[in-house]
């Protein structure tokens, strides 16, 4: 009969004070690394937030000398001028919205177009082109009526309109006299 014979030894886990010692020494390491390194990162903290800090001091310190010589709040180069070409637009929301109060539900609008206004009017005077759909020629009739009475609105002229299928075709162009 053949017996199984186990050529590496096994030994049974023993406890040792050596053993003890260098887990807890390696316990202790790893602690201490960690430490370390949250402490550097503290210090590193502290450190960017002087250099903030005193960034912040040195922006005060401008902010107030061109406080001091009235230079902030003066719109200078192109912000300038974008506010003074903002300023002589009209309020194009209010705009619309009484133009599509002035739509009766059979009159569509496919395309408005605003232009200043060049030739026999005042320099500088805004007009629209108003292109669109109405079912009936007195629901379009309606619509420039609804125009023409609007203080906003003047020269309200029906440009072209054509019948087509069953819709009319329509252009219309008014000056705006809206306040800016």
């Amino acid at each position: 009969m053949i017996q199984r014979i186990n050529l590496l030894e096994k030994e049974q886990f023993k406890i040792t004070y050596g053993l003890m010692l260098t887990f807890f020494l390696g316990i202790f390491t790893f602690c201490l690394l960690l430490y370390s390194s949250a402490w550097f990162g503290n210090f590193q903290a502290t450190k960017y937030i002087e250099i903030l800090n005193a960034d912040i001091n040195r922006l005060k310190m401008e902010r107030e000398k061109l406080l001091s010589k009235g230079e902030v709040g003066k719109e200078i180069g192109p912000v300038k001028e974008v506010l003074a070409l903002l300023e002589t637009e009209p309020n194009w929301a209010l705009l619309l919205n009484k133009i599509a109060k002035a739509m009766p539900s059979n009159v569509w609008i496919v395309s408005f177009k605003s232009f200043d206004k060049k030739e026999g009017g005042k320099a500088g005077q805004r007009s629209v082109i108003l292109n669109g759909l109405a079912k009936k020629a007195k629901d379009l009739a309606f619509f420039m009526k609804m125009l023409e009475e609007d203080p906003s609105f003047e020269n309200v002229v029906l440009t072209s309109s054509k019948k087509e299928d069953s819709v009319f075709n329509f252009s219309i162009t008014c000056d705006i006299t809206m306040p800016k």
